[in-house]
């Protein structure tokens, strides 16, 4: 029998969860059809509609390799790019070896005009350059840590890695004094309120909308995320985006900055307000990764320890359960719209809110 690729469409949800099921196994996330249903909703248009959902190769009716896609749209001096992030790249292990992820690549290719992914090992690097992805000269997400306790320690101890080394590059700090900070709960706080960000016109980074918001966090009911507005500085709006995260099996948890984006002015009070909350409510860290070097400045003068490489892995990223796992962070562009070779990390700017880098992996972690 053939092996035929094509594209997946709504009605693939089933095929696609029992896939999903034999590679991650029965308790993932992504076994649930109701959660691919969302998942690959397309929160780039103002519908939110369910749309697209990447290429499998199929051995008759099963689905035996797969890259699934998520829709989003990047601006570049005013220009917007509609993107699709390669997610869930997964092959059963009887069918490896046989060219399906190249072939499966090579149609995303010939359908869609950008393409990205985050996350992939570093043995991957060649394979997506020889398809003509630029990997930023191989650099990695860099890593933003706030730690507000001793017992972060704990944590370093408990997925075996090196505490002493921890605690030279993790100092315990103070938190702020700081006003407390605004917080949006619903669309209906989004009403009347400016969404028109400072420009930076030679950076490549998400289209941030209302709409994006709206879809991507607020309207997700798997996540519950605490976003902070402001737009105090006339046109300048600012927004940040967090999740508490509970580092199971352990009873701690942290706050991690999954999207940050406005003015370094009216971003700076945020930060010090959302040291102060998280301090207030018992976390042990704040936790920001983003690929760029945009708030670089802004994170180290607010007291952030800045982790590049390895070093990255001294803290639990993101796995269910906790573990020691290795930076899989790098970053992977193509586009038949613009070079992406001319682009490096001093001017593209991502987050863990692009591509599939927060997400649950297991049902259990719904809003915990």
């Amino acid at each position: 029998m053939k092996i035929i690729i094509r594209q997946l469409v709504e009605r693939d949800l089933f095929e696609l969860s029992r896939f999903f099921r034999n590679a991650y196994g029965e308790k993932s996330a992504f076994a649930n059809q109701d959660f691919l249903s969302f998942y690959f909703s397309n929160s780039s248009q103002n519908e939110g509609k369910f749309n697209e959902m990447g290429f499998a190769a199929f051995f008759g009716e099963t689905i035996v390799s797969y890259y699934g896609i998520l829709h989003s749209n990047l601006v570049l001096n005013q220009g917007v790019l509609p993107i699709k992030w390669m997610v869930n790249a997964f092959t059963l292990s009887e069918y490896r070896g046989k060219g399906l992820n190249t072939a499966i690549i090579e149609n995303l290719k010939k359908r869609y005009d950008t393409l990205g992914v985050i996350s992939f090992p570093k043995e991957s690097l060649g394979f997506y350059e020889s398809l003509g992805f630029n990997t930023f000269q191989r650099s990695t997400l860099s890593r933003y840590i706030y730690n507000l306790n001793e017992d972060t320690f704990e944590v370093v101890k408990a997925i075996n890695q090196d505490v002493g080394s921890a605690k030279i590059l993790l100092p315990v700090k103070v938190s702020p004094s700081a006003q407390k900070i605004d917080t949006i709960t619903s669309l209906r706080d989004f009403t009347g309120r400016s969404f028109n960000f400072h420009h930076f016109p030679e950076i490549l980074t998400t289209y941030r909308t209302k709409n994006h918001f709206t879809s991507r966090y607020l309207n997700n009911p798997y996540i519950t995320y605490l976003i902070t507005y402001s737009n105090e500085y006339d046109s300048d709006a600012s927004i940040i985006v967090v999740r508490k995260e509970k580092l199971y099996p352990t009873q701690y948890f942290v706050y991690r900055i999954v999207d940050l984006y406005g003015n370094c002015d009216s971003l700076g009070p945020h930060i010090d307000s959302l040291i102060a909350k998280a301090y207030e409510d018992g976390a042990l860290y704040l936790d920001f990764s983003c690929f760029g070097v945009l708030y670089e400045d802004l994170f180290k003068a607010k007291g952030f320890s800045m982790l590049k490489a390895d070093h990255i892995e001294i803290l639990p990223q993101v796995t269910y359960p906790i573990e020691n796992r290795k930076n899989l962070e790098f970053v992977a562009l193509f586009s038949k719209t613009i070079n992406v070779n001319d682009l490096s990390e001093r001017n593209v700017y991502f987050t863990r809110g692009d591509s599939d880098r927060d997400r649950i992996n297991k049902l259990e972690q719904i809003n915990i």
